[in-house]
């Protein structure tokens, strides 16, 4: 099974620690191979992973690492933005953590990848949750729902449901 598609069901399963498992086994068969790929998203994931397992030093690390997201890899970018915007809020700067999560939801906008769209609206909503917007928050989190739904992903409609009760 492919790294990513493992990394997936981990994530829609609950079980980040799982998918960073994944994703550092990947990274040390690359290094064995000495195959350079598809680094840039394997950060990514490994950094998603981590945020959900609340570890958000290391997640930054890996945005820091990297630097930002190159070309055109919306997907990547809007991942890019979630976790800077998380690890932001964390560390007590809840208006840039709003200003990169709301980029990350312009730039998935422009896409037709329901997922994603719906991957942005989450982090802004956990980031608005967490700078106590609630009324807000809810509202992101409301869209992303209906757009997992119309995608027909119910598993992440469900792990959403369970991480923002109410």
């Amino acid at each position: 099974m492919a790294t990513s598609h493992r990394w997936r069901i981990e994530m829609l399963a609950g079980r980040p620690d799982a998918a960073e498992d994944a994703i550092r086994a990947r990274f040390e068969g690359r290094l064995l191979r000495r195959d350079d790929g598809t680094s840039v998203s394997f950060d990514l994931l490994l950094g998603i992973a981590l945020l959900e397992q609340g570890r958000f030093l290391e997640a930054r690390d890996v945005v820091e690492r990297r630097g930002g997201v190159e070309g055109e890899d919306r997907q990547a970018h809007v991942m890019w933005c979630g976790i800077r915007a998380r690890t932001s809020a964390e560390r007590g700067d809840p208006d840039e953590a709003e200003r990169i999560a709301r980029n990350g939801v312009a730039i998935a906008a422009r896409t037709d990848e329901l997922n994603t769209r719906a991957e942005s609206l989450v982090h802004l909503g956990w980031v608005l949750r967490r700078a106590g917007d609630l009324d807000e928050a809810a509202g992101a989190v409301g869209e992303a729902l209906e757009l997992y739904e119309g995608k027909g992903n119910i598993a992440a409609a469900a792990l959403v449901r369970s991480s923002f009760p109410g």
